[in-house]
């Protein structure tokens, strides 16, 4: 049987700072585009949580933009944290289906254990940084008509943003760091003003 699956990016829907005026114009764009793609399988990323009285945070913002559309009906999955099992305020994921979901879980270091780190600019004595995901991958296995199961995977990978490294800060006089090799454990490729190391500063 054929099966239409799509995957949509919501660019932080359901954002708090959103004026409601705005956030209503961007549903109404965003639920066009959704019925367009008819999909049968729906890989949503970046679905933001609020906060509902007495309870615990809700897709508040993507039950408004699913409301009156054949998703609403759809069976769904959705990302939770591991701490408080309710989904989190920013980026969560969420699978929407029209078939039967079997199975659902979520993928964190299950596989794959926490990566240890040292920075090389770090003191002789600093304690490893574990690494561990802070997003999980989202899994559903999907029951077809045909007595097989569709297995889908919803994934959505942090950018590549520089961590600061709490035993070096740059020098606040200077505004900048004091070596090369702690810039360049520091450098975020991203930001509009990069602190440069003393040698590129001409310092």
């Amino acid at each position: 049987m054929p099966v239409r699956i799509a995957t949509f990016n919501l660019e932080s829907l359901g954002d708090s700072r959103e004026p409601t005026v705005a956030l209503g114009r961007r549903l109404d764009r965003l639920r066009t585009h959704l019925l367009r793609l008819d999909a049968d399988v729906l890989c949503l990323q970046e679905v933001n949580a609020r906060k509902a009285p007495r309870r615990h945070r809700v897709l508040a913002a993507l039950d408004r933009l699913l409301d009156g559309t054949p998703y609403a009906g759809c069976a769904r999955v959705e990302m939770t944290r591991m701490d408080t099992g309710a989904p989190a305020d920013r980026h969560n994921l969420v699978i929407v289906s029209r078939l039967p979901i079997a199975e659902s879980r979520q993928i964190w270091n299950d596989i794959v254990p926490p990566l240890s780190y040292r920075p090389v600019t770090g003191a002789d004595d600093a304690t490893p940084i574990i690494n561990r995901f802070d997003r999980p991958f989202l899994y559903a296995a999907l029951s077809l008509s045909d007595g097989r199961r569709l297995h889908i995977v919803n994934v959505h990978l942090r950018a590549p943003i520089a961590a600061p490294i709490a035993t070096f800060e740059p020098e606040s006089r200077r505004r900048s760091w004091i070596s090369n090799s702690m810039w360049s454990d520091n450098f975020d490729p991203r930001a509009e003003r990069s602190l440069m190391p003393l040698s590129a500063a001409g310092l």
